[in-house]
């Protein structure tokens, strides 16, 4: 089955309030205030100092993630190595999302573009080793290989005030790990899907849940949380 992109102007809202292009108001809300977070007094965009690069925090990137992307989203992982991605999809239902620039420190937003059948929405998050680890390229390529080998990821969802809904430990290959035990496999994977997170829409209908994912012995979601940390509006 074909996917469709996972950018570009989505479909009319039946959930969240839609705005004229269709899109969320309360994600063109946020898009706007992030921009005029970050303009000149001529109104043009400006740009930040993060280490040796100039950013422009005020870019946000507004997409459409169309339920069960899961082939697009792993492969767009294992493309694009960076540094320890946590990105979520919806099994059962289409996502508007909205992410923010590198350096922003902040966490990505996403939003029900219709609701799934039943109560029960179902999640997952298709995370990834770090390719940035090392002080040369020969030692980050190792350390992204073994990472690819051996890492353990976490997930933790919960509710705005910091209620925990589910937490999942797990290894490159998905499967469950217990405290202490660190699995090693013989070839590396660079994008894994979490095993299933659901949420129940009818009791937390019209509030927010967070979700953040990052891997043993990183920065954890500190380190990068413009994509280690998503905030599903319900």
């Amino acid at each position: 089955m074909s996917i469709p992109s996972l950018r570009g102007v989505a479909a009319p809202s039946s959930v969240s309030a839609a705005s004229a292009s269709g899109l969320p108001q309360a994600l063109e809300d946020a898009q706007a205030s992030q921009r005029k977070k970050h303009l000149n007094a001529d109104g043009t965009p400006r740009l930040t100092q993060i280490g040796d690069r100039m950013i422009d925090l005020g870019k946000t990137t507004v997409g459409q993630l169309p339920a069960g992307a899961f082939s697009a989203l792993l492969n767009q992982l294992k493309d694009r190595p960076d540094a320890g991605r946590a990105l979520v999809v919806a099994e059962n239902a289409d996502l508007h999302t909205l992410r923010y620039s590198f350096g922003s420190r902040e966490g990505m937003q996403a939003w029900l573009a219709s609701p799934p059948k039943g109560d029960t929405l179902v999640l997952n998050v298709a995370i990834a080793p770090s390719c940035h680890a090392g002080n040369t390229p020969g030692e980050k390529a190792k350390n992204y290989e073994l990472f690819g080998k051996t890492n353990v990821y976490n997930i933790e969802v919960r509710t705005k005030q910091g209620d925990l809904l589910q937490s999942l430990r797990f290894d490159v290959r998905a499967n469950d790990v217990a405290a202490g035990e660190r699995p090693s496999y013989e070839h590396p994977v660079y994008a894994t899907l979490s095993p299933d997170i659901t949420i129940d829409t009818k009791k937390l209908k019209g509030q927010d849940v967070v979700i953040t994912g990052w891997a043993d012995g990183s920065a954890g979601v500190a380190g990068y949380v413009e994509r280690r940390k998503t905030t599903l509006h319900l």
